[in-house]
Formats: structure tokens, C-alpha cells, sequence
């Protein structure tokens, strides 16, 4: 499966999914230091996902680069992720 069809296909899974279960598959990569491109994907799928929900993850994500640094939670108005 290419690159792109793989993309679309878990952004439709993720389209489905709480905001928790999303937290919860990127709080899985914290610490992940392998690095393959279909990861790449992956992630981006679960940034994209957050970004289509409206929700401000600009502690992790700069529109340009993505920080699997920390673990993240939501805050408490549920509007903006924050580090856990």
C-alpha cells in the first residue's frame, strides 16, 4: 500500500476517535526512538487528526515539527493539549 492511501486510511480511522483515544496513541510514540517513514505517517495522521478537531496542540506542534518529548493531556476547559 502506498504512502498516501495508507495515510487517508488511518485518518479515517482516526476521524472517529475521542480526543482521549488520540491522546492516548500519541502518548504511545513518547520515548518511540525508532524511525521509519511509514511512523512518519502514522504520526502525522494522529496530528492531523487533532488539528481537524480543533484542538490547539501548539505545545507539541509548530506546523512545521512535532515533539514526542513529552506525554500530553488535555487541559481543563478540554480545548488545548497540555503537557501531562
Amino acid at each position: 500500500m502506498i504512502y498516501e492511501e495508507y495515510y487517508k486510511e488511518l485518518k479515517d480511522r482516526m476521524a472517529a476517535k475521542s480526543i482521549d483515544s488520540l491522546i492516548e496513541l500519541f502518548n504511545q510514540q513518547v520515548g518511540n526512538l525508532g524511525w521509519v517513514s511509514i511512523r512518519a505517517v502514522y504520526n502525522k495522521a494522529i496530528i492531523d487528526s487533532f488539528i481537524a478537531k480543533r484542538l490547539d496542540i501548539s505545545v507539541i506542534y509548530d506546523g512545521i515539527t512535532t515533539s514526542f518529548a513529552r506525554k500530553i493531556t488535555l487541559n481543563e476547559d478540554k480545548t488545548c493539549v497540555i503537557f501531562a
